[in-house]
């Protein structure tokens, strides 16, 4: 039997569904529920454990002697699957369980990280961690995963936004908000993305979301954060959108902006005195100081 360049003869993925390949070949997971949880959970705590460990955290409503039932009926499973190469894949005595010369795709992904290689990290990820497995210990460790990626898509955000790469900000951003759509951080995150590019109805759509989930998911309201966040760039986009351009004044000194009457020339003429305008010809009708402008004006 030949193994991986990584001495690996299986590859368990808890990347999304579990699978499992031995010897590069998909094999079906176990028909029992208990060794799906035993195999998953041993997947992502590598070495062997103590078997009290893995028995109070896969059945803690249960009594310790029943516990360890439940670990050897969902043991002898797993031995079914991985058949004549189990005692190459398991290690097994009387006081402890892990698996040997397997991989799987969370090492993987620690390693990419590791090695700051973030796109490759998350090609791996298919799914939520464990998808599928819904005991207790596998929420607290989906969380714990999906918290983690969010860390990791923020400060990727940030890094990007730093640099300059306004596009690969708001997609790390985005990315963060589809992982955890209730995430206030995570709103927050994009809505400013949004804000820092002047896409500010985007930013406050963002945020109007986030309202409706909490509302509809949750039954409450978001955080002051949040609330203010939204009220600067709504400020903001009211401003930019009452913003006109500034005319340059030709007079030295002038403080005032001034807008040309298109087509109205004659009339301004009139009104600024320049000689030859029709203002000044309706002034030389006036007969005298005390005839009334008014009536004069009419004749314009």
């Amino acid at each position: 039997m030949a193994a991986h360049e990584n001495g690996a003869y299986a590859t368990v993925r808890v990347l999304g569904e579990l699978s499992i390949e031995l010897d590069d070949a998909a094999v079906p997971l176990p028909a029992s529920l208990r060794a799906v949880a035993l195999l998953g959970w041993l997947a992502i705590h590598p070495g062997p454990r103590p078997r009290s460990e893995i028995a109070s955290s896969l059945w803690p409503d249960v009594p310790d002697a029943s516990a360890r039932n439940s670990v050897r009926s969902a043991l002898w499973s797993l031995r079914q699957v991985f058949g004549h190469r189990a005692e190459e894949v398991l290690e097994t005595n009387r006081s402890r369980i892990g698996l040997r010369n397997v991989s799987t795709d969370l090492q993987l992904f620690d390693q990419f990280i590791g090695a700051d290689q973030l796109d490759a990290a998350l090609s791996l990820c298919r799914g939520d961690l464990l998808s599928g497995v819904d005991d207790e210990w596998a929420l607290v460790a989906r969380d714990a995963h999906r918290d983690r990626l969010s860390s990791l898509l923020a400060a990727s955000s940030d890094t990007a936004a730093a640099e300059g790469d306004h596009a690969l900000a708001i997609a790390r951003a985005r990315s963060a908000m589809e992982l955890n759509p209730l995430s206030e951080s995570s709103a927050r995150l994009l809505m400013s993305r949004y804000d820092e590019v002047g896409d500010r109805s985007v930013a406050l759509g963002v945020y109007t979301r986030i309202v409706e989930r909490l509302r509809r998911e949750l039954g409450i309201a978001p955080s002051e954060e949040t609330w203010r966040l939204a009220e600067a760039i709504r400020t903001r986009r009211h401003a930019q959108q009452v913003r006109t351009p500034a005319v340059p004044d030709t007079e030295a000194g002038a403080g005032v902006r001034r807008t040309r009457l298109i087509g109205r020339d004659r009339e301004v003429a009139m009104l600024a005195n320049v000689p030859g305008g029709r203002h000044d010809r309706a002034r030389a009708h006036w007969p005298s100081s005390t005839a009334s402008p008014v009536s004069a004006r009419r004749d314009w």
